[in-house]
């Protein structure tokens, strides 16, 4: 799927206005929000009936846009994360002090993938995937309908 300069530059200023978007990722489709945004990040844990100790994934174009978030000092061999991306290969990596628990889960790591999507924000975006048990897709059913009518109504543009 090819999206025009307008649709990322909408999704864009959703997500810096503290907004969250759907977008295609290599399997599924994903929401997305900036890590800056508490409020943000709570939609998407509600809209997938999703604990904070769980945390979510750090999605990112470039490793410098972890250097916030993770403390790379703390990482002996980097060989291997550098062999492996950009790819789908999730690290767990730990996580700066002073990160907030409600992106972290409230454990010393951070879940950290550097995206093949050449279609990313210059900063990193906050990523849960669509999927769900049964019942939660039941109960965010209305939730999860406007946001993929509104994501088609902007791809149709």
């Amino acid at each position: 799927m090819s999206l025009t300069p307008w649709q990322i530059n909408y999704a864009v200023r959703v997500i810096r206005q503290g907004g969250v978007i759907a977008y295609p990722t290599e399997a599924v489709y994903g929401l997305g929000c900036s890590p800056y945004y508490f409020h943000a990040v709570a939609r998407i844990l509600r809209l997938k009936k999703r604990s904070v100790s769980k945390g979510l994934i750090l999605v990112g174009s470039d490793i410098t846009q972890f250097e916030e978030w993770a403390d790379f000092e703390k990482i002996k061999d980097f060989s291997p994360i550098l062999a492996s991306w950009p790819g789908p290969v999730t690290w767990i990596l730990p996580a700066k002090t002073g990160v907030p628990i409600w992106l972290t889960g409230g454990k010393s790591g951070k879940r950290f993938l550097l995206a093949n999507n050449r279609v990313l924000i210059h900063q990193p975006l906050i990523s849960g995937e669509l999927i769900a048990p049964a019942t939660d897709l039941e109960i965010e059913a209305k939730e999860i309908l406007r946001l993929r009518e509104r994501l088609y109504q902007i791809l149709a543009k």
